[in-house]
């Protein structure tokens, strides 16, 4: 075997070992082979898949590519960080205490999963009852594992606690609701009838009553858990290590928290000098805290959820008008506009992008919190589609599918600062391409790049800093228009989800360093869709291996010129 053909093969161990550890995200990246199946939490497992890991990095090390091959130098770095950074948010146990509505885990996980599950055959249906038949004991194992993490003081945050039983509560008292039983078996089948008669009773029988006893653990944990005052990782044994762990997973990066710190409050800084600017010649506002402010009351009367879902499509395929401008080809399909899952938008979940299924059975759809839009709806609405949709993640992902050699690994999945940067990112190109419709939908560009410098100095303020709930909520709501239930939202995310949000803004100023870079060194030659094509079309990458990718594009760039 080539040197080329081992790193292709240790791609696609990896991806492989990654789904059968992981098959709900599977399901949500539309990855077929893992439709009838739930991840398996026993340590057993977790060791087996431990060592699935090492041995790929072990061979990553026994392995040279040719000196010439870019593309395996590449891929065999991409690799090798992938599998050390899942190793990193192994050691850093937050899946065992991060109690939380966001669905990174238990009952949320899986009805995020449910409700974007599609029954085409009487082969997926019957998949999804298998699977459904093996959610009572996932759900169990789920429970069980929180449980251990308590007793060894490993413990959730109180407030992040109530939301997670309130909404366990909401679940179980409206099964009329459930997104399980919203799934509906292929018309004609003759079996249709005896498939929806044990799906229900395999719902209502084992999956609620498991479900419930997760929502009895968490009643139980409730009086012992961390009281807002610690919310930060500081405050559980290990936290320190773990917070390290988070900050290398979000960011891909061995940063120092105290150096993002900074980063965020100057990168802040930068940005309110322009809000205040622009505020004034939009709104006539004196500072850009006034701006802000203006904004945050806008948010209070925006228009409801059925005007905002439209005019976010609108703002959707004017974007998807220009794409032509902006990208060579492939070009993606439509990006379908929707509503999301009813049991998220009900806790004030954002809107999202979920990515198109790899055998067209489900476009890439940009989810919108109709029942409550926000900011959303309002003077970020512009800014919000553009970022999860076109010219951000839907432009992103969705021709990531459409380039046939690249592998699963490279093309489905997530790398936070490569992709999120490249949202934010899309956000500001937006504004170059010149489609905002108006100043304050721009304003509204720039207090959402002001949100993300927010977000490191609050994330490392409450992990690396011992910050309390309060604090980060007072200073992001301080430094930003963001609503009140918006923000208490995305400081208890941060909470849940350590280092996560770190990747967007150190991602986007990354991606703008390399095309400031191209530009200086390309001059006249310097054409955007050649440099969107050298960031996107070698997948979502850790930034060192980005970097180097954007820098070879330049040198081959400049040897033509030559």
């Amino acid at each position: 075997m080539t040197a080329a053909a081992s790193i292709r093969s240790l791609a696609d161990e990896l991806a492989d070992v990654e789904l059968w550890d992981n098959p709900f995200y599977a399901s949500l990246m539309a990855v077929s082979g893992y439709e009838d199946a739930v991840p398996d939490l026993s340590p057993e497992h977790q060791q087996e898949w431990r060592g699935r890991l090492v041995s790929i990095i072990v061979r990553c090390g026994e392995t040279e590519p040719e000196a010439v091959d870019t593309d395996s130098s590449v891929l065999l770095a991409a690799v090798r960080d992938h599998a050390v950074r899942s190793l990193a948010w192994a050691d850093s146990r937050l899946d065992e205490f991060s109690v939380t509505t966001f669905p990174l885990s238990g009952p949320s996980r899986m009805l995020l999963v449910a409700s974007r599950t599609r029954l085409g055959d009487p082969a997926s249906a019957a998949a999804y009852l298998t699977r459904c038949k093996r959610l009572p004991a996932h759900l169990d194992q789920y429970t069980d594992v929180v449980r251990a993490a308590a007793r060894g003081g490993l413990l959730p945050v109180a407030p992040l606690v109530e939301d997670a039983l309130r909404q366990v509560r909401e679940h179980l008292s409206h099964p009329e609701r459930d997104p399980m039983l919203s799934r509906q078996p292929p018309e004609g089948w003759d079996g249709a009838a005896a498939w929806q008669d044990e799906v229900e009773q395999v719902i209502r029988d084992e999956i609620r009553p498991a479900v419930g006893r997760y929502g009895d653990l968490l009643a139980e944990l409730l009086p012992r858990s961390r009281p807002p005052e610690q919310a930060g990782l500081l405050y559980v044994p290990g936290g320190v290590a773990a917070y390290a762990c988070s900050v290398r997973v979000g960011t891909t990066l061995p940063l120092d928290p105290d150096e993002i710190h900074r980063t965020g409050l100057t990168a802040l800084d930068e940005i309110e000098e322009a809000i205040a600017g622009l505020g004034r010649d939009a709104l006539g506002c004196r500072s850009a805290t006034e701006a802000m402010a203006r904004l945050r009351e806008s948010t209070l009367s925006s228009s409801n959820g059925a005007d905002a879902i439209a005019h976010a499509a609108a703002a959707v395929s004017r974007a998807e008008d220009r794409l032509a401008e902006l990208f060579h080809d492939p070009m993606p399909p439509p990006c379908a506009v929707e509503p999301m899952p009813r049991h998220m938008a009900e806790f004030g979940a954002p809107p999202y992008y979920s990515p198109p299924a790899r055998d067209g059975s489900r476009p890439g759809a940009y989810l919108f919190n109709n029942v409550q839009p926000g900011q959303a709806g309002s003077w970020a609405l512009e800014a919000t589609a553009f970022h999860e949709a076109v010219p951000g993640h839907h432009a992103q992902f969705s021709r990531l599918q459409l380039l046939p050699n690249l592998p699963l690994l490279l093309s489905s999945f997530n790398v936070v600062p490569h992709s999120e940067g490249w949202g934010l990112y899309a956000e500001r190109l937006a504004d170059e391409a010149g489609l905002y419709s108006d100043d304050t939908q721009r304003l509204g560009m720039l207090s959402c790049a002001a949100f993300r410098a927010v977000r490191l100095v609050v994330d490392t303020g409450l992990h690396a800093r011992g910050w309390s709930r309060a604090r980060a909520r007072e200073f992001a709501l301080s430094h930003s228009p963001m609503p009140e239930d918006f923000v208490n939202a995305e400081i208890d995310r941060y909470i849940a989800l350590p280092g996560q949000a770190l990747g967007y803004l150190i991602g986007q100023r990354e991606i703008l360093r390399l095309r400031d870079n191209a530009q200086a060194q390309l001059g006249a030659a310097y054409d955007v869709r050649d440099f969107h094509s050298a960031v996107l079309d070698h997948g979502t990458l850790p930034l060192t291996v980005l970097r180097r990718v954007v820098e070879k594009w330049l040198r081959e760039r400049q040897s033509v010129q030559i």
